[in-house]
Order: structure tokens, then sequence, then C-alpha cells
């Protein structure tokens, strides 16, 4: 499931072992959402389940879904017919069909779609179906009425496709990595959920950095800066998230100035007086923005300085909104809870000098 607001979410469905034998089939009524949405992957996927639970209590493999005489589709699959005589394989035409990913992958081979009606299926010299739940497999019986599949010709033409599809079309997650970097900002998820694994994002990073899209082995195009914020270890309510920033557009340096002589302490130690910040020694934090461009950062107008930390962020936090053009500032994606933070957030390196 994919929402508006970039979230992906999904759910592991069990496949009972399948027949390794061909299948048996029956018909049922194909499912009808409407002249716009019929056809569609809209993932309103529970008419096609019920069809498959039809076909299992019937003692069938799968089911194939008519309307008013017409092949349509397959509960989680697409068909393939080979009429006598012929060299090529059919898939229906209907509209109601949704479109097959596995049959427009098999490589080498054009599989025109036509008008099929149920009777066609009897005349058949074979009867395929393809999908990505069910790999490829011949019928033997529809509706309990054997077909009159006496050739396997097309089975083994879309078995070689298929394994050579397999073969080749395989996306590494380094190749994963550097589509979904490459991709639009308006595109880009916010936050993926991925379990419990610890080590899953700092593979990320690390897939990133050798790809030169993160961090200092990045191209002038990308500041060299990296930050990951890591939860590793049991998930709690304050260790569920991990944090991976991308190349950042616009930093502040926070620096305080050198202080020349300090007062001594009046209070004693021993006695549990620990007055580790007193009023009249507050030294200011001096702001910097730096914002990256022809690959290297450049300083903006220094902010006021300030002495305590709730006044200097809101100022970090305007000057943030009015000079980044990061999609952040400008979606409401952080309204929507897309992101696994919450109100104001700060994220950065403490370094000093001792």
């Amino acid at each position: 499931e994919l929402t508006c607001q970039g979230e992906v979410r999904t759910e592991l469905r069990a496949l009972p072992a399948a027949n390794s034998g061909p299948w048996k089939a029956i018909s049922h009524p194909a499912p009808w959402f409407g002249s716009r949405r019929s056809g569609a992957k809209h993932g309103a996927w529970g008419a096609y389940r019920d069809a498959t639970q039809r076909a299992r209590q019937k003692g069938a493999d799968v089911a194939l879904l008519c309307h008013d005489d017409l092949l349509v589709d397959g509960d989680r699959c697409s068909v393939l017919l080979r009429m006598p005589g012929a060299t090529n394989l059919l898939m229906p035409a209907e509209a109601e069909s949704v479109p097959s990913v596995s049959a427009l992958t098999l490589q080498g081979l054009s599989i025109p779609s036509c008008g099929l009606r149920r009777q066609q299926l009897m005349e058949a010299e074979e009867v395929l179906v393809v999908g990505s739940g069910v790999g490829l497999r011949r019928l033997s019986h529809v509706d309990g009425q054997p077909l009159n599949a006496s050739d396997d010709w097309g089975y083994r033409r879309c078995m070689t496709a298929l394994e050579a599809t397999r073969e080749s079309r395989w996306c590494s997650l380094e190749e994963t990595i550097v589509a979904a970097a490459l991709a639009d900002d308006g595109k880009r998820g916010w936050c993926w959920d991925v379990g419990a694994d610890d080590q899953l994002m700092p593979f990320v990073a690390e897939g990133l950095r050798k790809r030169a899209l993160w961090g200092a082995s990045g191209s002038s195009q990308n500041a060299p800066d990296q930050l990951m914020l890591h939860s590793g270890g049991p998930v709690t309510d304050v260790a569920s998230s991990t944090l991976l920033a991308g190349p950042p557009m616009l930093r502040f340096l926070a620096k305080q100035p050198q202080v020349g002589r300090t007062v001594p302490a009046r209070n004693s130690p021993l006695q549990g007086q620990l007055p580790l910040l007193r009023s009249e020694e507050t030294v200011p934090l001096n702001w910097q923005p730096q914002q990256w461009r022809f690959g290297r950062w450049q300083a903006l107008s220094e902010l006021p300085p300030q002495r305590r930390l709730g006044p200097a962020l809101r100022q970090v936090a305007a000057c943030a909104r009015q000079t980044s053009s990061d999609a952040l500032w400008l979606s409401e994606a952080a309204k929507d809870g897309a992101l696994p933070v919450r109100g104001s957030a700060l994220a950065g390196l403490l370094a000093y000098d001792l």
C-alpha cells in the first residue's frame, strides 16, 4: 500500500505448496470496480482472493475470471492461449484485466491481446497461466472438463524466456540505492519500515558512499557531511527509528568565543554544589549559516549572538525556512507523520577543543 504521504506498507501472504503437474482451473465471475478503476492495480484484491479461495474449495489450483462469456483474467495471474496451428500466444484484451508484469517481461516473445471467449479455452492447443506468484503453469482442466492441450511448444518457449528474464532483470541493492538517490525530490519516500534489521541502514549508507552519492567521496554536487542516527539493539519507545540524513545543502556552525579568564568558583562541589553554568559567565553562541554551492560551503550572513539555546534555535529554524529549498519546508510531510520525528528536531555533531 502506497499512501499519498509517501508511506509504503507491505503485508506478507503465505502461498501454499503448488501442484507440480498441470493445473486445474474453474471459471469465476470477474470483479467489477467501475469503468475507471477496473483493470488497474488499485490494491483492492479482496475479490481476487475470494476467487482463489473458491477454486481451492473446489479442488482446483486457479480461477479464470470471466465476464459475459469473455475471458478477462486470472485470479493472481494472466492467461495465455495458443490456438490450433498457431505459432504465437494470445492474451485476453478485456478492459477489466490487470496488466501482467510477468507476461510483459518475457524476453523475445510478442504476445498480442484480443477478445477471447470461454469456448476458445476448450479449443486451444495450449492454455498457460503466468504470474509472479505462480510462475508458469499449464492447464489441463477447466470446470472439470479436460482441455484439448496436446502440445507444449508455447510452454517451452515461455519457460526459456522467463528464465532469461530472471537471470538478467534482477536488481542489486546497490542499483536500487542509486535509483532512489537519483529520483526527483517529490518522488522520494520519507520513511521506510525495515523491521528489526540493525545493519540495513549502515549497509545502505556504505552503498551510497561507494557510489559517490553520500559522504566525503561524493561529487561536487553533494556536500561531504555525513550524519546517521542509528538506533540499534532492542526496539523501545525511545529507540525505534534510524535516521540517515541525505547530502545537506544548508548547515549552521555554532561557535563559542574563547573566554580569556574565568572567575573562581565560590561553591563547594564537596557539598553537592555544582553550578555548571552561572549566569554571569554565560558565553554567547555565534551561529554561522553556510550553504553548499558550486562544490563548497559558502558562508551567509551570521545570525545575532544568543546566550540561550532556545532563542538561538528559533533563529536557526527561521533562517532555514527562508534559505533552504529542501522539500521538508515546502511539504506537509512532517505534519502528516511521515517522518519519525515530532515537533522541533536538532541533529548535529559537537566538537570542542580541550
